[in-house]
């Protein structure tokens, strides 16, 4: 990634381009390895998902935080849904999923999330 350290997960668009957890930002890097800031204020950041329109969806300790295509915020969801959450993957179909490792292996669950 050149420059770019991550520092948690990372997510493709449909386009090809890779978004990456970088510190307190969103960086996605084209297929030619340029990197540009596209979420800003994101510390502690897990991971990253886009779905097929380029809502980018941001997986915190205590909820999601989702944007738009340009990277300007769009609300959050999911705080006090999840204990221990790890990963984020967002599907063509709207939904939103978040793997949780709970606080014991039987509490971990894949909490879904439906569009609207």
């Amino acid at each position: 990634f050149g420059s770019i350290t991550p520092s948690g997960g990372l997510g493709r668009d449909s386009q090809g381009n890779i978004y990456a957890v970088a510190g307190s930002a969103i960086q996605k890097i084209n297929s030619s390895g340029a990197a540009t800031e596209v979420v800003k204020d994101v510390s502690g950041a897990l991971d990253v998902s886009v779905d097929s329109k380029g809502n980018i969806f941001v997986l915190m300790s205590d909820s999601v935080k989702f944007y738009n295509d340009k990277g300007e915020s769009q609300g959050s969801f999911g705080s006090g849904d999840f204990t221990a959450p790890k990963a984020i993957f967002a599907d063509s179909s709207g939904g939103v999923y978040v793997a949780d490792s709970g606080s014991d292996h039987k509490t971990s669950q894949v909490v879904k999330f439906s569009k609207g």
